[in-house]
């Protein structure tokens, strides 16, 4: 190899690993969602009312958990507490034994599943995670977070209070 070339094709080597050793993957790994029984869908009661949340700056807000059928929970985002006009739904559905999360565009999958706990992860449409944990019948907690692996950001913490059944 001519003498010339020896460094030029070394620094396109350097080049050409260098940038290997820090380029991050575009794509996150699919989330592999729980596995879910019937009779597990049906713990999920505790969700069934109306309630009211508190952002964290106090401001309120409403929603509406109502179990449609033996596999659908239907959420409604509502205007106010006496169950005005829903401004917004999503729809939480077992199939195929996992339990998906529907809002306008986005797709999320539940990857835990117990009693009192439900995590989701974005499949389509969006990039936040969320949890939501039963803390008592009448208080649940729903956590918004960046998916795992993502750019760490705070989490957003909503206190959800029953205001109705």
């Amino acid at each position: 190899m001519n003498l010339l070339r020896r460094p030029l094709v070394a620094a396109y080597a350097v080049i050409v690993l260098s940038s290997c050793a820090f380029s991050r993957p575009t794509k996150l790994p699919a989330p592999i969602p729980a596995h879910v029984s019937a009779a597990r869908f049906q713990s999920l009661r505790w969700l069934e009312g109306r309630w009211r949340g508190t952002t964290e700056t106090g401001t309120p807000f409403y929603e509406d958990y109502r179990l449609v059928d033996d596999s659908t929970i239907r959420s409604l985002s509502l205007a106010d507490s006496a169950g005005g006009e829903a401004k917004d739904s999503n729809i939480v559905r077992l199939s195929s034994a996992a339990i998906f999360l529907t809002g306008g565009t986005s797709l999320w999958v539940a990857t835990v599943v117990t009693d009192t706990r439900l995590h989701f992860e974005p499949i389509k449409g969006a990039t936040n995670s969320f949890t939501w944990v039963s803390e008592s019948p009448d208080a649940w907690t729903a956590t918004l977070a960046p998916r795992a692996g993502q750019r760490a950001q705070p989490a957003t913490v909503y206190h959800m209070q029953r205001i109705g059944s």
